[in-house]
Formats: C-alpha cells, sequence, structure tokens
C-alpha cells in the first residue's frame, strides 16, 4: 500500500475533483448561514440538505449582482432559512479543502418556496380557525381604550398618536403602548411578545392597533410570519393593522379585525367610530324626546275624555263621582310621574357618558389649557420668554407677559 505525502494526496484530490466536474452545476439546497465579508465584500455560506452540509462562498463581484438582483425581484434578502438554486463551481482548495463557488442564483425558484410558505401559512392559520378569530370579536364602542403594538421611535408612531390625540372633535382617548422590534431578526420574537404581554393585561381595551411606518418589501415580510399572525388572531382586542404598504395584503393583514393601508388611516377609523357612536347617542336623545313629548299628550287626552264623560253623567251619578275622578287623576298622574323618571332617568345618564369625553369638562375641575403663538404647551421646555403664555379656564382667558 502507498503512502502519500499530505499535500500529495490534496493535489490528488483537488485533479480528481476538477476532472469529475470540469463544468458549473445547478445545485438546490437550504441555505444554512450567510455571511457577508464587509472588509473583502466576499459572502461565505453554509449550505444543508437534511444532513449534509457544505460551504460555499460568492466572490465580490458576484454578490454585490447577485444580492441586488434577488433584492430586487423578491422583495427580501437573502437569509437563513431560504431554499435556493444556485449555479456552482465544485473545487477543492489545498488548504480550505472542497467547497462550491457561487456563479449565479435563480430567484424564481426562492420566490417560488416564498410564495409557497405563505400559503402554506395561511392553510395553517385556516385549518386552525385562526384567519377569521379576530373578526368575530366585538369592539368597545365608543372607542376610548387603545393598546398600540409598536416601536415607539417609529415615525408612524407618532403620526398616529397625533392624529389620533389631537382630532379635531375633542374626542378623547386612552393609549398604553406594548413596544415591539418592528423589523429585522428579532421581529418575530419580540412582536409575538408584545401580543402575549397585551393578552395577560389586566386593563381592557377597544381595540388593539398594530403600527409602523411603512418601509421595503423586505422590511414587511416579517408580517408574513406565521408565528405573528397566529398570535395576532389569538389577541383578546379587535386587532385593526396599519403596517404602512400598498402590497399585497401580509397574513397579519388577513387575520386582523381591519386592515388599513397606514397609521394615520387606523386613526382616523377609530375616531369615525367615535363619530358614529355621538351621532347614535343624538339619535337616541331625539327619540326618546318624541317619544316623551308623544306619552305626555296621549295622557293629557286620555285625562280629557275621562273629565268629559265625566261631566256627561254628571246628573246621574252625583254620589261618588268627586272620589272616583280624584282617585283616577291620581292614578294618572303617578303613572305619568313614574314615566317622566324613567325617561329622565335614561336621558341623564346619556348626557353624564357624553360630558365625560368633552375637553371643557376639564377646565370645569379647575384645570387651565396653556398655549403659546397657537400651540399648547406641554411641557415647561417648549415656553419661549419672547412671546406672552394665553391661559384658558372655564370662564375665559388670560394673556401673561413672561419678563426676562
Amino acid at each position: 500500500m502507498p503512502v502519500y505525502q499530505l499535500q500529495d494526496l490534496n493535489l490528488h484530490i483537488r485533479e480528481t475533483i476538477a476532472e469529475s466536474y470540469p463544468e458549473n452545476l445547478w445545485v438546490r439546497a437550504e441555505i444554512a448561514s450567510v455571511n457577508p465579508n464587509k472588509s473583502s465584500g466576499h459572502c461565505y455560506l453554509e449550505l444543508s440538505d437534511g444532513p449534509a452540509r457544505m460551504k460555499a462562498m460568492v466572490w465580490k463581484s458576484t454578490w454585490a449582482e447577485l444580492s441586488q438582483r434577488f433584492q430586487r425581484e423578491s422583495g427580501r434578502q437573502l437569509e437563513a432559512g431560504m431554499l435556493i438554486q444556485v449555479l456552482v463551481k465544485v473545487e477543492f482548495n489545498v488548504q480550505y479543502s472542497m467547497g462550491l463557488v457561487i456563479r449565479d442564483l435563480d430567484t424564481a425558484y426562492t420566490v417560488g418556496d416564498l410564495a409557497i410558505r405563505r400559503a402554506q401559512s395561511l392553510e395553517r392559520l385556516r385549518r386552525a380557525g385562526l384567519l377569521d378569530r379576530n373578526k368575530a370579536l366585538e369592539p368597545g364602542f365608543p372607542p376610548q381604550r387603545i393598546a398600540v403594538i409598536t416601536s415607539e421611535t417609529a415615525a408612524g408612531n407618532e403620526d398616529f398618536q397625533k392624529h389620533l390625540l389631537e382630532n379635531p372633535y375633542g374626542y378623547r382617548y386612552w393609549l398604553k403602548v406594548f413596544p415591539a422590534t418592528m423589523q429585522g431578526k428579532e421581529a418575530i420574537s419580540s412582536i409575538t411578545a408584545a401580543l402575549e404581554k397585551l393578552a395577560g393585561e389586566a386593563a381592557g381595551f377597544d381595540y388593539a392597533v398594530i403600527i409602523r411606518g411603512g418601509g421595503s418589501r423586505q422590511d414587511l415580510q416579517v408580517f408574513d410570519e406565521f408565528d405573528i399572525a397566529a398570535a395576532l388572531a389569538r389577541c383578546p382586542y379587535p386587532v385593526l393593522s396599519g403596517i404602512g404598504h400598498e402590497r399585497d395584503e401580509s397574513l397579519c393583514d388577513l387575520a386582523a379585525y381591519r386592515n388599513l393601508k397606514t397609521p394615520t388611516a387606523v386613526a382616523d377609523y377609530i375616531i369615525s367610530q367615535s363619530s358614529e357612536a355621538e351621532m347614535a347617542a343624538d339619535r337616541l336623545i331625539q327619540r326618546m324626546a318624541s317619544y316623551l313629548h308623544g306619552s305626555v299628550h296621549q295622557r293629557e287626552q286620555e285625562v280629557q275624555q275621562v273629565f268629559q264623560q265625566l261631566a256627561g253623567g254628571l246628573n246621574k251619578k252625583t254620589r261618588g263621582v268627586g272620589q272616583q275622578v280624584q282617585e283616577l287623576v291620581f292614578r294618572i298622574t303617578g303613572q305619568m310621574k313614574k314615566q317622566l323618571h324613567k325617561m329622565e332617568l335614561e336621558i341623564t345618564t346619556i348626557e353624564t357618558s357624553l360630558q365625560a369625553g368633552n375637553p371643557l369638562r376639564i377646565l370645569e375641575l379647575g384645570f387651565a389649557r396653556i398655549a403659546q403663538e397657537g400651540k399648547r404647551i406641554k411641557s415647561i421646555r417648549e415656553i419661549s420668554p419672547a412671546s406672552p403664555l394665553k391661559i384658558g379656564m372655564k370662564d375665559g382667558e388670560i394673556i401673561v407677559k413672561i419678563q426676562a
């Protein structure tokens, strides 16, 4: 049996592989890891197919073209877990052993796999009865307590809160933010954790909203993940989604109580529900007032008819008529008082509910509104000594000049 020097053996293996695989080959595998090297510009991958694993690399010039083309055509970046079909050259390096050099990538194959995975996740939601679960919930009416799942620093969160809290009708809302990372590798665990925390919250909410300020197709792919969509569907409160996109609906959009395109559209929807509640209350008050007026008028006619009947038969029934009339009037009057008292209680309840959200009530409690140059002041740091302050109270306004 011959004895080889290690270097000679490596050279022999390299020559054998070069002779056996002289041409480029198309290979299908799953990406186990992908690591672009920022300094060299090359990208190093590990591919897997069941128990089989092999290292692969993409040269700098090829990686720049392939990664940009893949993101443009698929809307995503190459990442672990994706199935890919790549054109490779099998090479054996004396120092680093055998590996694959990737020359090209079939984007259509991977995109098709992503579409298949999305369809499978959608079917899983449907089979588990989750696709319509959140839609069956009944929101609070009118909406006042809102849970917000978002990144606290996102522009979409700022737009949503400003649009909702500074609405022109003076409707008041109570918000609680459940912070979450809305993109990247941590987004799946972060968003599902926020939804689970919301589900365990003791305070009740009329709506839960999940919002972000738009982004690329790559950024929004996270909302097609089954785990997030399932957690959203199980939320005990109706969820309004406004993740800021114009593409096809994500799985989260499909599982939500209602899908709206942007955070400000979500705010508009909540405001419209408050307006609808106000109009419904106005209609109820009008119906009650009309009913009350009609009821009183009817009782007046009944009393008058009774008196007319009594007057017509007065000559025949002189004895005991006075007592009968008094009992009849007392009974009718008692019924009318009970009916009027019931109506007054119902109207008082409605007026109390409407006044609870009226900003003027806050002023009646002794609070004041402070503004400068038409802008509401929320912090002493916002006050400029160059302009006077306007202090609004329940019965008027005070102009205060600031002395340097």
